[in-house]
């Protein structure tokens, strides 16, 4: 690939304007995504840095590594200031969105690799929580087994199910009144 002077390539450089299209059409010509700079720069930390949510979910979806170290810092650390990039780069995170939207083989591959499944939002909801909250009850069980196994020793499937179909009710109650400004 050809590079300018900092050693930086055509997707290094599109990726830190923010160009989605032409992002996606180096890639499809097999730009490296995961080529680095002179300073140790890559495509997915240039749209971390930029905060190039778009770009970034280009990158993830043609395998961009989202743990590789840029100066000891990974494309999260260095986004950490904008919510999208965040949303994007976050395992826990995606997580949760992967729970509501009831992705489950997108939550069994997060849960292997980096998230927790005792993670929650600023409002408390979780992944199981989210999954009960929008209707996925195959999923809802399954993280309640897994919940089950790690944090409570001791307790059913049933139990832990019971306990966050209560906690998804209560949280929902509380979101509501707080949209109709009564909290």
């Amino acid at each position: 690939e050809t590079r300018n002077g900092e050693g930086e390539t055509a997707l290094l450089l599109t990726c830190r304007c923010g160009h989605e299209l032409v992002a996606s059409e180096l890639i499809r010509h097999k730009a490296d995504v995961e080529a680095r700079s002179n300073d140790e720069n890559t495509p997915l930390a240039s749209a971390a840095i930029w905060e190039h949510p778009a770009v970034i979910k280009v990158l993830l979806e043609a395998g961009a590594n989202k743990h590789a170290r840029i100066l000891g810092e990974t494309a999260l650390e260095i986004g950490r200031a904008c919510d999208d990039v965040v949303r994007l780069l976050d395992d826990n995170i995606v997580l949760l969105d992967a729970a509501a939207a009831g992705d489950a083989d997108a939550v069994r591959r997060l849960l292997a690799e980096t998230a927790s499944l005792s993670f929650q939002d600023p409002e408390g909801w979780c992944a199981c929580t989210l999954a009960i909250h929008n209707g996925h009850l195959a999923l809802a069980r399954e993280l309640a087994a897994k919940h089950a196994k790690q944090s409570a020793p001791g307790r059913s499937e049933d139990e832990v199910l019971q306990s966050m179909e209560e906690d998804a009710a209560a949280l929902a109650d509380t979101a509501l009144e707080v949209f109709r400004g009564n909290a």
